[in-house]
């Protein structure tokens, strides 16, 4: 069995989401405000085009464009996290594969959909990803399944993945399995947070470590 990938990320993080205008473009100076408000707030990563940011309205050059952007923003501030919005196991490998950027320090990828019914196509999609990945893989993941603690245990060992973001009713099982064996992997639960930033109660979601409280850190 192979060792863990370090993990990536450290602390807490935000899954950025995607404003747009009334046409339905991206609204560029909106995403500006976005950015630079997490810039400035006491979160240390930031999730680009992750599951909470409309990243399947977008088309991949748009897609690539908004990572440019919010990297141009950021300057090297906050950490990176780079979302490739992909539904077949296929597809994800083909995005990662040409995903060497060194602006980002990790690729936040989703479940296959439809979702893979058996714990060992989770295993295939995520390994098949990791593998073809130049950047640690950040998984994101949502249905429990019997048995699921083992295969993510089993993902975790895996050379090129670095952490995992699941449920909280999905996570409850994994807190003992992961401080017990495992080191220098990440494991988030993703919590709704509601901050006036640029519009009306922009929806932002927490990436928070399973072991810290929960605490608001959108804001000073």
């Amino acid at each position: 069995m192979t060792a863990s990938a370090a993990n990536s990320v450290q602390g807490h993080g935000v899954s950025l989401i995607t404003p747009f205008n009334e046409t339905g473009e991206v609204d560029y100076p909106a995403l500006e405000r976005l950015t630079t408000s997490l810039i400035n707030s006491k979160v240390q990563f930031i999730v680009v085009l992750g599951h909470a940011s409309e990243a399947a309205l977008l088309e991949e050059d748009e897609q690539i464009r908004v990572m440019d952007f919010v990297s141009e923003i950021n300057n090297g501030v906050k950490t990176l996290v780079g979302g490739v919005a992909c539904t077949s196991t296929r597809n994800a490998i083909r995005r990662v594969s040409t995903f060497d950027r060194r602006d980002f320090s990790s690729i936040f990828c989703g479940s296959p959909a439809p979702s893979a019914s058996t714990n060992s196509g989770f295993v295939g999609h995520y390994r098949s990803i990791a593998q073809a990945s130049p950047l640690p893989i950040f998984m994101h993941h949502e249905r429990a399944l019997p048995g699921q603690s083992e295969w993510v245990l089993e993902m975790a060992h895996e050379k090129n993945i670095s952490a995992l973001s699941t449920k909280q009713e999905a996570s409850n099982w994994l807190i003992d399995g992961f401080k017990r064996d495992l080191t220098g992997f990440g494991c988030y639960q993703p919590v709704i947070r509601r901050r006036y930033l640029c519009m009306p109660l922009a929806s932002m979601e927490l990436f928070q470590p399973l072991e810290t409280p929960s605490q608001m850190l959108l804001g000073k």
